[in-house]
């Protein structure tokens, strides 16, 4: 599993948690956020080519801090039917 990650195009830390090769877990994204602060100024506005710290070794505890850290903030929701916008690379 990889201890980094570089921020691609429409990624958002709820996305990077949620892949397969991070977390499966697009609620442990507070775990992201928390390792790389030096990094994100805002949580909701990655700079593509940011190269963050996936902590790795995780304890059930930290996951489950990471979920109630998650839960804190609202996703943003798109009405129903409406597709995420990404611009093609």
């Amino acid at each position: 599993m990889p201890t980094t990650y570089t921020v691609e195009k429409c990624d958002d830390l709820w996305s990077i948690s949620a892949k397969p090769q991070i977390y499966n877990d697009p609620w442990l994204w507070c775990l992201l956020y928390n390792a790389n602060k030096d990094k994100i100024k805002n949580p909701n506005k990655l700079k593509v080519g940011t190269v963050l710290t996936v902590p790795r070794g995780v304890s059930d505890a930290d996951k489950a801090d990471a979920r109630k850290c998650s839960m804190k903030f609202p996703k943003y929701m798109p009405p129903k039917g409406a597709k995420r916008y990404c611009p093609p690379k």
